[in-house]
């Protein structure tokens, strides 16, 4: 083959050569009106096909990179100007290069030994089987079986009242609040209550609300649509209190809002036995319920449900077959089959226990190393929080952490000289938990 053609190596001939001409028009080394070689002269120069050919200046012809003139050839088309020297054949694909830190202590990953991957990957497979339901799309509100299965669970744990017409299932929590807000026609604020959650708040951004980051700043002027809360992760990652949910179910009544209860890590109350969910308090009538599996399982498997009121269910009947379904339709058979056999119970039993046991050995081993200003285990469990002395600002320390492989989920400034680390065990093993801190301590104190 030509030499002019080294580029394009791995594409049939006439691509090959269609490719050449399209690029040398691009760069302007060809210009508007100039002549292509006949289709005889290119076979002789390049030593191909007449069919060969004929293919390539069909092809530029359909593109509009050249046009024909009856008996006379093909001539270079007026195209809008380009970048000099472009050439989309020669865009390479780029590959950014996510560092992994060795030990995640940030609460963003799972601890492989806590989830039984052979029985999940059963399921997936006994999924896979159903043919007849996977040739088709399915069902845009989430699979049936699915709601049902997920309408019984969140009963029976954590006292939602529901049906399964009222749950939709999505590919995560995001996902189902950009739905949310879909199906409120009058928008104007929301109020984030508790802790705040930034992916929450980029959602209503994008669709024009007004945004409160706490009840301490809402003016008390402007109409509240949603009222956004994790009950589970309250006032200092806390368990909200019940004098609170009353009082939030009064101010959405009053108010005609819908509160938001984002329920994530509300089955791993340690301290406490799991509260129940702020919907069943209030009866489901204001209150729109998001659970996720990514807690309750693995990060990976892209599955959340939202229970709708009412009002709001019906609304969606309306006009939910304008919106995709976005989570996989070969997961959410699997998992309405583990749920059903009894597995995530089982499966939240057996976190629990870990979970518990890894949280204990993380604050002995941050008490041993650090002898810590002070320190405390959230409530869900999940979260160690301590204070130390020490020269260095947050985002020294943070930085430094990284660099040595290790991530947290925070680290703020407390008082003068003296920072708060916030840590997870949710995603180190017990080995590497002594590993992770012992590290921690000799990157803030000996560089």
């Amino acid at each position: 083959m030509n030499e002019l053609f080294r580029n394009y190596e791995g594409e049939p001939l006439y691509i090959q050569l269609y490719m050449y001409y399209r690029d040398q028009i691009i760069n302007g080394t060809l210009k508007y009106g100039d002549k292509l070689p006949s289709i005889r002269k290119c076979c002789s120069e390049f030593n191909i096909s007449k069919m060969t050919v004929e293919s390539a200046y069909m092809q530029l012809t359909a593109e509009g990179y050249v046009y024909a003139k009856s008996q006379s050839g093909y001539y270079v088309s007026q195209i809008s100007d380009l970048p000099k020297n472009a050439n989309v054949n020669r865009v390479s694909e780029e590959y950014e290069e996510i560092s992994k830190p060795e030990f995640d202590l940030s609460g963003s990953s799972a601890d492989p030994d806590c989830f039984d991957f052979k029985l999940w990957q059963k399921y997936i497979k006994n999924a896979l089987r159903c043919e007849d339901r996977l040739i088709s799309y399915g069902e845009y509100q989430g699979e049936y079986d699915l709601r049902k299965a997920l309408s019984d669970y969140a009963g029976s744990q954590r006292g939602v009242v529901c049906r399964p017409s009222q749950i939709v299932i999505g590919a995560s929590v995001q996902n189902l609040i950009y739905l949310l807000c879909s199906l409120e026609k009058k928008r104007s604020s929301v109020i984030f209550s508790g802790s705040p959650f930034r992916q929450g708040m980029a959602v209503f951004n994008d669709y024009g609300y007004k945004i409160f980051k706490n009840r301490g700043e809402y003016d008390g002027i402007a109409d509240v649509n949603f009222i956004y809360t994790s009950p589970s992760r309250y006032k200092n990652n806390g368990i909200m209190s019940i004098t609170d949910r009353i009082n939030m179910l009064n101010f959405a009544r009053e108010h005609n809002s819908i509160v938001i209860e984002d329920d994530i890590d509300s089955e791993f109350c340690y301290i406490s036995r799991p509260v129940s969910s702020l919907q069943g308090l209030d009866g489901g009538e204001n209150v729109a319920y998001i659970g996720t599996m990514s807690r309750l399982l693995l990060p990976s498997i892209r599955i959340s449900f939202m229970v709708l009121p009412q009002k709001l269910a019906d609304e969606y009947r309306l006009r939910g077959n304008l919106y995709n379904q976005t989570a996989s339709k070969t997961e959410q058979i699997a998992l309405a089959r583990y749920i059903t056999d009894g597995k995530l119970v089982a499966q939240i039993k057996k976190a629990r226990k870990v979970f518990e046991n890894k949280t204990k050995i993380l604050k002995n081993m941050i008490e041993s190393e650090f002898n810590p200003q002070s320190i405390e285990v959230s409530d869900s469990g999940f979260i160690v929080s301590f204070r130390i002395k020490t020269n260095k600002s947050p985002e020294n320390i943070k930085a430094l952490l990284l660099q040595n492989g290790i991530a947290v989920k925070r680290v703020s400034q407390s008082e003068q000289k003296e920072v708060e680390i916030f840590v997870s065990s949710a995603g180190v093993s017990e080995n590497d938990i002594y590993k992770s801190i012992n590290l921690m301590k000799n990157t803030i104190y000996c560089t």
